[in-house]
């Protein structure tokens, strides 16, 4: 019986996912995704910002004002941590909106496209420009 349940509720969650992401694309909108800001950093709420490609991410990252220096390139997906106010300046500039669940499928196809090049592709060569970026600002510093 429980395990009838177990696969009820991930057939669910697949389909749950699969609808979102039909939807996202269907509006033709930017590949870049935020999720909600819950997670606290001194005073703010921050929240996750990715993308379909490096391109797309330090675009969004330059049009709404942060510094490449915020980016995480050297987390497990690479991303930037956005305050709640920059949240709201990438969503009007077109970043979409989703669920935590959205975003794992989002964290997928990233960690997916960096394991299917022996480099890393775009994701592998934007991490080596991002820590050689990272290593002049610390011997200048």
């Amino acid at each position: 019986m429980l395990t009838g349940i177990r696969e009820t509720i991930r057939d669910l969650d697949i389909e749950y996912t699969r609808k979102s992401l039909v939807a996202i694309y269907s509006r033709g909108a930017m590949s870049v995704y935020v999720d909600q800001p819950i997670h606290r950093f001194r005073q703010m709420l921050m929240c996750h910002m990715l993308a379909d490609s490096p391109e797309e991410l330090h675009e969004m990252a330059d049009r709404i004002g942060m510094a490449r220096k915020w980016y995480q390139y050297d987390a497990s997906t690479p991303h930037y941590d956005l305050p709640r106010e920059k949240r709201a300046a990438a969503i009007a500039a077109g970043a979409v909106e989703v669920a935590r669940r959205d975003l794992v499928a989002v964290i997928r196809r990233i960690r997916t496209s960096i394991r299917a090049c022996p480099d890393g592709g775009a994701w592998g060569r934007d991490r080596r420009l991002a820590a050689t970026a990272a290593a002049g600002r610390r011997s200048v510093a």
